[in-house]
Parts: C-alpha cells; sequence; structure tokens
C-alpha cells in the first residue's frame, strides 16, 4: 500500500511553498505584476502591506516602480474588500 508515496517533509513542504510564492532569492518574480498573477492576488492588511508583499517577492525597493504598475501601466488593480483589507490583482484584460 506504501509502493510510489514519498514521505514529504515539513521542511521541504516549507521550501516548496516559498519558491511558489516567490520568496526565495533564485525565485523572485521579474515583475509585481507577474508576482501577482502567480499568487492570483497580492494581500495586506493595510495599504502598506501590499507594498511590503511586491517588495518581498519580487526584490525591488523602489516604491515607484510598484506604483508605476499599479497607477500608469495599470497591469494591477487596487481593491478594497471586507473590513479594509487590500488587494492587489492582475486586471481581467492582462491575462
Amino acid at each position: 500500500m506504501g509502493i510510489g508515496i514519498r514521505l514529504v517533509s515539513a521542511a521541504e513542504r516549507r521550501n516548496r511553498l516559498a519558491v511558489r510564492h516567490h520568496l526565495t532569492p533564485a525565485a523572485r518574480a521579474s515583475t509585481v505584476a507577474v508576482a501577482a498573477a502567480d499568487m492570483i492576488a497580492l494581500h495586506g492588511t493595510d495599504p502598506a502591506s501590499v507594498y511590503l508583499a511586491a517588495w518581498a517577492r519580487t526584490g525591488c525597493d523602489d516604491k515607484a516602480a510598484i506604483e508605476h504598475a499599479l497607477y500608469t501601466e495599470r497591469a494591477l488593480v487596487r481593491m478594497l474588500g471586507m473590513r479594509r483589507t487590500v488587494f492587489v490583482v492582475p486586471p481581467p484584460w492582462c491575462r
């Protein structure tokens, strides 16, 4: 019954999750829009934490680059959810 089943350790699971979420230096996303699309959305409990999520996944510490993707390129859309939770998602026309 255990043939073909490989156990995944907690460390391996955490490592795979970090790569999939663009949190390791080798797996950084090229742009904020790519990071948001791969994650479905960037989430924040306040407007500043969306910038932190983008920075963590791209390594781009330039606030102007994130604002450029949001407001000039319109590659991302900010949405307010319940209890003022902020989501940054790629718009439907960019998918």
